[in-house]
Order: structure tokens, then sequence, then C-alpha cells
């Protein structure tokens, strides 16, 4: 048997019967014919086994009618052999015939006064594959209709059905094959399956003019399909023809009179062993040999059940040439693994070790070392000492000239904090008056940059440093806004549009002092300013192909350079598409060429004598290599036309938009980048990710405009990106010429469907979610999770939790806290408005330890935080300081605190928050020119001078503890403390 198949066939053959794991992922549209062949050879096997079954002789002659019926290539019907078996039709006799480009199948059945024929639908479509859980449950035949036997062969019925039938195997229906809309056309869709109606329906209701529906006896199969495709134009799918070998099989042996379901299960397990028998002559890999061995197991048990419910058992040949044939492939895998066992097996010659010399071999003789070595004893180093000359790591900056970071923060820590905050005050102090002076189109790109460095450096630097965070993300919208200043100023356009940066993280920082909330008050004001004056209040107008109010197309419809490279892209675009056209033209005419040279000659057939001693010889017709209907036929069905697309949408508002993305002006560019870098790598805005397994876009894979026509950078963040494939891509790049095609068919409308693409995250451009992580950067770090809950407070509820939320999570007081503590600790950030008052009681009549860390964290948090705007650098939550008989109350509240800790140095922590109130307090009024606020300034710097006497006097009695302490950990311990004490006085 292994002589009549090559290798791919064999493999063809065992994927469409034992549906192994691994399956291919294109078409295979080879393995019918050599599959039919190796099963009638199979049941040839086993009808000479079991002679005396009849169900197995009427299976056998039943599919060797199939193999004579669908012999020319591919499978296709003969419809001389279809014609002369329907004229010879004998009482009993089936003729299965596949009608392949109709994906159907009928079975014709003579009976003594009628011809039946059944329809079969074979590969189901891909919805109900890929939707179905488990196997599919089909019911064969789908109907049926008798005609009168006399009738069918006095008339011409026969010749006719041949005729009707051979031509539905060559020609497909167009409107029998599923559609899919692409750029708005309709499109065979090539990847599922045909639509049997053109059989079920049409070739019926003819026969139903000559005869009636009849009841047949049908089955239910359990049938296991599958569709696969991986970068291929048509899927794999498991064979039709399988499944009608199957069919036909089951069928005949159960409607014959010694048949039953055990014996169609016996059948076809016989069969798989015949295949796995084949496998053994090839170089078969184990994996397949061993699934093929298992599954023919699976199959003789199931078999054994089957027999046993008829009452039925399994012919012992049968039963032993299947063993025999399993028998031999267990010993192939055998040897096979005894082989490689062999192959991985090492000798190992231990006898050699006997002859080592262990103490001779550890002692090493190295003369050139030794006398390297006593060369540096006696080298006299007469080289003069280098004079000592430190260089600073400090980057100085000049006023008139943008400053430049460097690509790594220092290693030393003090080095790189100093270099970070000279940058913040050369952009507090210098950055508006740069950015008057070099309003043009390459400041975009140099402000852009600078906020890549700045914020790469200082986010690695101030991790854990909400302080510190809080002045790098201030210093991020303003570097934002001078860029946004510089571009508007290029072009007014942009004015219109509002770029929606969402200003509530402003309300979340910690910044200490005034003139940081002065440039805070800036900044919101341009931010606010900005939104008020645009007509657009979305930014999506920024960002949208299709709307005419869009920043692009405005652009576009303002700027000849774009509108020339449009005219020059339709231009060439229109050369290409007559060009295609021609060409249309002159493949249709060959088409029809072809195919009324095949309509006008019959095929051509040998001879062929299989049986020499009969008297006379016994022969039969077989379809010749070379018959030239065929080769026509080969040629006609070979023509092929590859489609042109349309380079820009329909849409012309959409073609607009696209051709100015394609040129897009290099400081919108940047403006553009600036703007999603801020949003998404800053201040953490997320929306869903692009998720497809192809994707285009307009900067470079776009297949019409990437490579001739674009004109930008392509490593801009902004893009154009379509997860719809182009025709020139996709399984409809290339159509078969039909009759059917029209010229709309091949000159297709562009598939492309562009949207605005962010390529740095892999999003699309849209509305953001903003959670709350930079919020929660800008917030100090607590040992206690629900006080760490109170202190943070977004701009959503700028008055943190309610008090009854305290009061319920009295439970999660920590250990070293009363509940009372607890509770009045918790309570003091709530309410922006009373978040002073509340610090006050707490200083006048304290139920809080100021001696613990998270006391003093809370109490930073409440002065710290900007909380909600109001206009002026005075914000809402610190509005209490207006009024200065309200700050006389904090002054005289912190002096009595200082007098009562003064004299115990453990309360360092203490003495710390109140010296921050103070410098809180005095930054406030800093910039105050009222003369009444001018008493309690001098107050504040009295008091802060008295905090320092305090602080100074406890280091010295630190100091000198650690002098007189005997043990080495007490010593360090006074030595840490008087540090964190020295620290206050700075």
């Amino acid at each position: 048997m292994a002589g009549n198949f090559d290798k791919e066939e064999f493999v063809g053959i065992f994927h469409h019967v034992f549906l192994p794991p691994q399956l291919p992922q294109k078409a295979d549209d080879k393995s019918d014919i050599p599959l039919l062949r190796m099963i009638v050879t199979a049941l040839s096997d086993l009808q000479a086994i079991l002679p005396r079954a009849i169900a197995i002789g009427n299976a056998l002659e039943a599919l060797k009618a199939l193999q004579i019926v669908n012999s020319l290539p591919d499978g296709a019907i003969s419809e001389p052999a279809l014609s002369q078996r329907l004229e010879a039709l004998r009482t009993g006799q089936v003729i299965p015939v596949h009608v392949r480009s109709q994906n159907a199948a009928i079975m014709i059945t003579c009976k003594t006064d009628q011809v039946v024929f059944e329809e079969f639908e074979l590969s189901p479509a891909n919805e109900a594959v890929m939707t179905t859980k488990g196997r599919l449950i089909r019911t064969f035949p789908g109907l049926a209709v008798a005609v009168d036997a006399g009738e069918f062969k006095l008339t011409d019925l026969a010749s006719t059905v041949g005729h009707t039938l051979a031509t539905m195997c060559q020609q497909p229906v167009p409107e029998m094959q599923p559609q899919s809309k692409k750029a708005g056309s309709s499109n065979d869709e090539l990847r599922d399956t045909t639509m049997p109606a053109a059989v079920s329906e049409l070739f019926f209701g003819f026969l139903r003019g000559f005869g009636q529906g009849v009841p047949v006896t049908g089955i239910s199969k359990n049938t296991r399909e599958e569709v696969l495709w991986k970068d291929a134009k048509a899927p794999w799918r498991r064979s039709p023809m399988w499944l009608l070998i199957r069919i036909v099989l089951q069928l005949n042996i159960e409607r014959s009179s010694d048949g039953s379901r055990s014996l169609y299960k016996e059948a076809t397990t016989f069969v798989m062993a015949q295949v796995l028998k084949t496998a053994l002559q090839y170089d078969v890999d184990s994996e397949a040999m061993y699934i093929m061995s298992a599954k023919i197991v699976r199959r003789l048990h199931k078999s054994r059940e089957a027999a046993k419910l008829t009452s039925r058992e399994i012919s012992g040949a049968v039963e032993a040439s299947i063993n025999d044939v399993l028998q031999q492939a267990s010993s192939t895998l055998a040897d096979r693994w005894k082989v490689i066992q062999l192959k991985d097996g090492r000798e190992l010659d231990l006898a050699a070790l006997s002859l080592l010399d262990f103490e001779a071999d550890t002692h090493a003789d190295l003369p050139e070392l030794e006398k390297y070595i006593m060369e540096l004893q006696s080298h006299q180093d007469e080289a003069e000492r280098a004079s000592f000359s430190p260089s600073s790591a400090l980057i100085k900056h000049s006023p008139d000239t943008l400053p430049r970071l460097p690509s790594s923060n220092s290693e030393e820590s003090c080095y790189a904090t100093a270099n970070l905050q000279q940058f913040e005050q050369w952009i507090s102090t210098y950055l508006d008056r740069w950015v008057l002076s070099n309003l043009h189109e390459g400041t975009c790109e140099a402000l852009y940059q600078l906020m890549l460095d700045y914020h790469r450096l200082a986010t690695e630097h101030y991790t854990r440093n909400p302080e510190a965070t809080s002045v790098m993300l201030l210093t991020m919208f303003e570097l934002w806004i001078a860029c946004d200043r510089v571009a508007v100023s290029i072009n007014p356009l942009l004015a219109e549009y509002n770029p929606e940066i969402p200003p509530g993280i402003l309300q979340d920082m910690l910044l200490p002092f005034y003139y940081q909330m002065e440039r805070l008050v800036v900044v919101e004001s341009y931010l606010e300013n900005r939104a008020a004056t645009s007509p657009y209040k979305h930014s999506t107008m920024l960002f949208e192909t299709h709307s005419a109010a869009s920043f692009a197309i405005r652009f576009f419809d303002q700027s000849a350079s774009h509108q020339g490279l449009l005219a020059e892209i339709q231009q060439q675009a229109n050369q290409t598409r007559l060009a295609k056209r021609r060409e249309f033209e002159t493949t249709k005419s060959e088409y029809h060429e072809f195919n009324a040279i095949y309509s006008q000659t019959s095929c051509a057939f040998f001879t062929k004598i299989i049986d020499r001693w009969t008297d006379p010889p016994e022969t039969e017709q077989q379809h010749a290599h070379d018959c030239k209907k065929c080769l026509y036929k080969r040629k006609r069905d070979a023509l092929k036309i590859t489609v042109h697309e349309w380079p820009l949408p329909h849409d012309p508002r959409e073609a607009k938009a696209i051709v100015f993305e394609a040129d897009v002006p290099p400081w919108l560019s940047f403006w553009r980048d600036a703007r999603l870098f801020i949003l998404q790598d800053v201040l953490k805005g997320e929306c869903d990710a692009v998720e497809s397994t192809s994707s285009y876009r307009l900067s470079q894979t776009d297949p019409h405009l990437s490579r001739q026509y674009f004109r930008g950078s392509r490593s801009h963040r902004v893009d154009l990106l379509s997860v719809c494939k182009p025709f020139t891509v996709s399984h409809y790049r290339e159509k078969k010429m039909t009759s059917a095609l029209l010229e709309s068919d091949v000159c297709v409308a562009n598939g492309l469907r562009y949207k605005y693409y962010d390529a740095t995250s892999g999003r699309y451009i849209g509305n953001l979610e903003y959670g709350d992580s930079v919020a929660r950067s800008c917030t100090y770090t607590l040992s206690n999770k629900q006080l760490q809950d109170c202190i943070f407070r977004q701009s959503s509820s700028p008055d943190g939790s309610t008090p009854n939320t305290v009061i319920a999570n009295q439970d999660t007081c920590p250990d070293n806290m009363t509940l009372e503590e607890f509770k009045d600790l918790a309570s003091i950030p709530l309410g922006h408005h009373i978040q002073w008052a509340n610090m006050m009681v707490q200083l006048a009549m304290p139920s809080v330890d100021f001696k613990k860390v998270d006391t003093t964290l809370v109490f930073l948090q409440c002065i710290y935080q900007t909380g909600p705007p109001n206009g002026e650098a005075m914000r809402e939550a610190h509005s209490m300081f207006r009024a200065g008989t309200r700050v006389g109350f904090v002054l005289e509240h912190v002096k009595a605190a200082i007098e009562r800790i003064k004299q115990n140095w453990e309360s360092a922590q203490a003495l710390s928050l109140f010296v921050a109130i103070l410098t809180r307090t005095l930054s406030l009024h800093s910039a105050a020119t009222d003369g009444r606020f001018q008493a309690l300034i001098d107050s504040c710097i009295e008091l802060l001078t008295s905090a320092r006497k305090v602080a100074l006097g406890w280091m010295f009695a630190l100091r000198d503890r650690a002098h007189a302490a005997t043990e080495e950990k007490d010593r360090n311990g006074f030595i840490s403390k008087s540090v964190e004490v020295a620290l206050i006085l700075l």
C-alpha cells in the first residue's frame, strides 16, 4: 500500500483520519483522492478477511463507484463516467457523488421501482464549528427524493443529472458563498464553507418535478471539526471526503441485511489500523505513531462495547489483524527508544584515574610569576605625587540658555539633589523669559526633550519623597505650559482646541513655600483660561478623522502643501486604477476564451485492461492524464487578478486627515507628544489597550502611503493605526476570475480604518481614566493603613473621609495608640476648611502624642497640601491666614507647646513639627505688604529663634551623654539623636 502514496499525501491522510493535536494552519486540497484510494484498498483487505460479509461488499462497491465518478483531477466529477453509471444503474446499486464546489454530496440508490437521491451537507459553517463546545451533532441525509425507476431509465433524465452535477462540481455559485463586508463592499468569504443550497434546493427542486420526497433511514453522527489558519489564504478543515466516506460506509453497512452499527465501527477501526500499517512503511515520527496507536486502541474498545450491545462478536481474524498492526507499531516505538538510549549513553574510562598523581599535580612551578613578585618588592616608587584637584559634579545653568540635564543622576545623592533643585529653580525663575525670546518651531522639540530628561531623572531620585515629587509635578506642568504657549504662537488655530490637561492633581501637591503656591496659581490660571477660551471644549477634536471641525482637516484646508500632496496621491492612484481596468478586461477575455474551448471539448479517455484472463478481457475506461478539456479547465481556473485598492478613504474628510498626518508639522508632533507624555506618563492616565493580531500604522506599514508619501518622522508617539487589514494584504487581495466577477470586485475602496493611536503606550487616543497613584505619591506614608486613608484627600474628595468612617474604623486602632488618640488624630484632616482649627485644638489641649512620627506626618500633610483652588496663592485650605487674629492664636499655642517640651530632648519629633508650623506660617506671610502682619512675622521669627535655642541645648546635652556613655550601643543612640536634633536647627 505504501507505494501508492508519497510522504506528503500520507501526512494529509493522517491529519484527516486521526485529527491529532498538532494540525496544519493552511488548506489541504490534495488529500481527497489519496484518502479515497487508501480507504478502498483497506476495505478490499477487510473483504478478503470477511468474504461472506455482504455489508462490507456493498460498502466497498459504493466507494469504488465514488472513486470512479470523482476521478478527475482534484476529485472533480467525470461527466461521462457518472452518466454511464446512471444509465446502467441496477437494482441495489449505490452511486455516491461528491459535488465539491457546492460543499455537498448525493447518494443515488437504485431500488426495485425507485431511484432515491439523498443529499448531504459536508463541511459545516465556521460559526458552527467555533461556537460549539465539544462535538457537532449532525444528521444525515438532509433530505431524500425518489424518482420512478422506469421513467428514470426511459427518459434522458440520467444524462441530464450527470451533466448538471458535473457542472455544479466545476462551477461555484457566487451567491452561495458567505459574504463579508470590507470597505463597504461585499466579498466572497473564501475562508468559510459554501452553502449547499444549489444542490439541496435547486437540484432537488428539479428532481421533485419528476418524483417526490420520501422518508429514509438516517444516521446521527458526532463529528469533530477544526477550522485553523495562520498567515494563510484558506483554512485547514477536516476533509469533507473523509466525512462522505464515513457516511457512505455507515449507511450501506447498516442498511445491508447482515449489517449493524457494530460492524461499521469494526470496519472503521480496521481502516484506521491499515493507515497505521502504512505509516510503519514510512519514516513517520514517533508522536504520530503513538497517537494513531492510542486512537485505534480506543476505537477497538468501543467496537467491542458496540458488539456486546448487538450480541455480536468482533471477527477474530479482524481483531487479530488489528492487534498485529498495533504490536508492530509498539515494537517500532520500543526499538526507537532503545536507539535513543544508546545514543545518549556515555562510556566513562575510570581506569585512567589510577595514573593521576594528586601530590605532584597540585604543586605548580611558576618562575615568571615569582620573578614578577620579587621585582615588585624591590621596586622604588619614584613617581611624584599628583596634586589634589577635586572636581565638582554640580551643573551650572545660564539664565539665557535652556538647561541641559545629564544622561543619569550623579552617583552621589547630594549632587543629584542639588542639580535637580538648580534645574527647578531655573524653570521657576527664567523659563518665561526664555520662552518669550524663543517663539519658533524648534522650541517645542527642545522643551519636550527637556520634559523627558527631567522626568526620568526626578522620578528615579524622588521615589518615596512626596514633597520633592510635588515640585517635580509642578515643574512638569510649567514645562508643558511653555511648550503649549510656543505652539499656539506658531499657529493660533491650536488655541481653539482644549488640550484637556486635568488640574485635579494640583490639589494633592505638598508645597511648603509660598512662592511655590504662587507658581501653582499661574499654572491653574493658564489651564483654566485655555479651556475657557477654546471653542472646542473636548480634546477629541484634536484627534478626529471624520469631523470637519477637527484640527487636522481645518489645518489641511489652510495648507497648500497638504492639498498638493493629496492631488499627487489621487493622480497616481487614478493612473494605476486605469491600468487595472485594462488588465481586468484582458483577463476576462482570456477567461471566456478558455471557457468556450472547455465547453466545446470532451474529456479524453483510454481503455485499460484490468483482467486479461477473461474472454474477452475485462476493461474499463480511465481518464487520460493529457486530457485537453481538463487542460483548458486548469488554464481557465488558474486565471486570477489582484485587486487595486484606492490608497485613501472614500470619505473626503477622512482622506484630508490622513494626508495631514502623512506630513505633520514637526512642532505640532512634539506638542502632541508632550501632551500625551504628561497625561499618560506623568499623570498615569489609562485607557484600553489595542487588542488585535494585525495592525497597520500610517507611518510604517501602510502599503500605499508609508514609503512613497509619508514625510514626517516615524519616531513620534502620535500615529494613525488600523486593525482592519487593507485589501492588498488580506486574503481578498487576489480574485479568481469567473463569469460573475465584476470590475467593482477588483477596483475596491480602501480597507483601512484609521484611528489616532499612541505608539508608546500601545493605546488609542481618547478619554483617559486616572487612578490615584500620582496623588498617593504626593502623600506621606504612615505606619497605619486607616490613618493613611484619612490623610489621603484627592481632588474629588478634598475633605477626606467622613467622621462616621473614623468612628466605624476604631477597631483598626493600632496597639501603640489609645482609641481617643486614634479618633482625634484621624479626625484632623477631615474638612479642608477646618483642618487648621483641628490642629490648633491639639496644640492647645493635646490628646495625641507629638513624639510619634505618624502624628508629625498627619500635621505636615495638612499644613503643606495645597487643597482646592480659589484663584489666589492663599488657597481655601489655608484661608484662615488672611485674618491676623487667627494667626496669632496659632503662634500662641505653638509657643505654649514649645514651653511644655523644652526640658525633654525626647520630644525632638514634636519640636520639629512645631518648627514646621512656624516656617509654614512665616512662608504664607512672607509676601504680605500689610503692616498689620509685620508683628506676626516678627513673632514667628522670635519663636523660631527660641526653638533653635531649645534644640541647641538638647544637642549639647546629648553630646555630653554620648561622651559619658560606657556602652557602645548607648553612645551610638545618643549620637544619632543629637544628629536628629541638629537637623531641627537647619
